[in-house]
């Protein structure tokens, strides 16, 4: 029998379509054939001792282990170094699992405290526009801490480098600012470039020191006028640097002490002996032995001589008279 033309054009047309269903299903068993299953367990972070809120994580205190993905947090924290340096926001047991709602990374809306490195202090000095390098100085940077010092009584004023490489923590409220807040977005297309904002004197920073430094820190600010130096990023060098004597810097050489009148040798400290070279002052020390005793001094014969008479001066005032003998 032969087909006619519809009848062959029929018979392709549905012979296509059996071959296109063939075709994809193949396809797909072969594409869900590939696909990998999903795991049933999964490797959480869990802690080993308590901890209560404020605690730094430290990797000690860490462990891992495998359990069903069905019974592991969303937010479960998966590795060990992840975590490392984080701080404890809810009491968490032994055994418990880290999650992001129970241990959180330090940031500034946590406060100060928290970003406080460990074996430092954060302390807090006074400020003004010159000392605080212009509000240049920001949190994270760091500085050198330079003191003047007056002394009057010694008609001197020194300064020195009290501090180097100190970090700031806070310049007046802004602290420093964590990777994630450091991200800027950039703006949305089409949208006008936010002009840059000048820099704002705060009157205050918070350095974090070590607590022998704390102590020198805040008596250089209660008894010296203090300013910050501000580093290079990156720099985290030392240099010895000598104190600066305003008369040493100005090459002026003060004048010498003033001579002071000998104290008899009654008000003189026992073991002290006048100095031989400065009038006035006295050697410590046991006084020297006494030397041999000096002759006795033989008269002069001009000394021994009696001396000339001079005659006598007569001297009349009206009907007085009056002698004089010089």
């Amino acid at each position: 029998m032969r087909l006619t033309r519809r009848q062959s054009i029929a018979v392709a047309v549905a012979c296509g379509v059996l071959a296109a269903l063939l075709s994809y299903a193949y396809l797909r068993r072969a594409a869900v054939a590939r696909q990998p299953t999903e795991p049933t367990t999964v490797t959480v972070v869990y802690s080993r001792a308590n901890a209560e809120p404020g605690v730094r994580v430290v990797p000690s205190m860490l462990a891992t282990r495998t359990v069903p993905a069905d019974q592991a947090p969303a937010d479960a924290i998966r590795s060990t170094d992840e975590v490392d340096g984080w701080v404890v926001v809810a009491p968490i047991s032994a055994g418990d699992i880290l999650t992001t709602s129970n241990v959180r990374r330090p940031s500034a809306a946590m406060g100060l405290a928290f970003l406080v490195p460990e074996g430092m202090r954060a302390v807090t000095v006074a400020l003004d526009q010159v000392s605080g390098v212009a509000g240049l100085a920001k949190p994270g940077d760091h500085v050198d801490v330079i003191a003047t010092f007056d002394l009057p009584g010694a008609d001197l004023t020194v300064t020195r480098t009290v501090l180097q490489d100190v970090e700031v923590l806070a310049v007046g409220s802004e602290v420093v600012p964590t990777e994630e807040e450091q991200a800027e977005t950039p703006p949305a297309e089409g949208a006008p470039a936010q002009p840059r904002q000048q820099a704002k004197v705060e009157p205050t920073a918070t350095l974090a020191v070590t607590p022998e430094e704390a102590e020198k820190l805040v008596l250089a600010d209660s008894e010296g006028k203090i300013r910050l130096a501000l580093r290079r990023v990156g720099d985290r060098s030392f240099v010895q640097v000598p104190p600066v004597v305003n008369w040493n810097l100005i090459g002026y050489r003060p004048p010498s002490e003033k001579e002071v009148e000998p104290q008899p040798a009654a008000a003189q400290p026992s073991g002290l002996y006048p100095s031989p070279t400065v009038p006035g002052s006295v050697v410590g020390g046991p006084a020297p032995p006494p030397g041999p005793a000096p002759p006795p001094r033989q008269p002069s014969p001009a000394a021994s001589a009696p001396a000339p008479q001079k005659p006598a001066v007569e001297v009349f005032r009206g009907s007085e008279r009056e002698v004089i003998v010089p």
